[in-house]
């Protein structure tokens, strides 16, 4: 009896180790797909952070437009008749704004759309100006959708 057992590990001899290496190929397999999806997770929070930030900074070039040409009116571009009808104002280096003058019998529109990187945001004004006096109103300031 234990002569055949001698002769069963002589003939496996050879054979020692053979279940290890899928052993390996199956752990590391596992390994190399939780690095790709952990890869991919921190790609898409990366772009959704950076999108949000765009957002927030195309909103805020589309406002500064609109304060500036508010500024104007209140400097009396309409009632001198010297406004523009549209120009661009840099906020920074990564955004800027179109504005947008419309006067129609001194009620004015300001359009001002405000660009990040590729996101956009427009902010629409209307601005009551008093013929005599000169005095302007705000009638209404707010993000309207693109």
């Amino acid at each position: 009896m234990l002569k055949n057992r001698k002769t069963y590990r002589r003939r496996f001899k050879d054979e020692n180790g053979q279940a290890s290496m899928p052993v390996v190929l199956l752990i590391s397999g596992i390994l190399i797909v939780i690095a790709v999806v952990g890869s991919i997770v921190a790609v898409a929070l990366n772009n959704s952070v950076l999108g949000a930030r765009l957002s927030a900074k195309a909103l805020s070039a589309a406002e500064t437009g609109a304060n500036d040409a508010i500024t104007l009116i209140q400097r009396g571009c309409v009632l001198s008749n010297t406004c523009p009808s549209s120009y661009t104002i840099t906020v920074d280096s990564q955004s800027s704004a179109q504005v947008t003058i419309t006067n129609n019998n001194y009620i004015v529109t300001i359009d001002s759309i405000g660009s990040a990187g590729s996101r956009e945001s427009k902010i629409e004004a209307v601005v009551g100006v008093d013929q005599t006096t000169g005095l302007v109103s705000v009638r209404s300031f707010g993000e309207i959708p693109l």
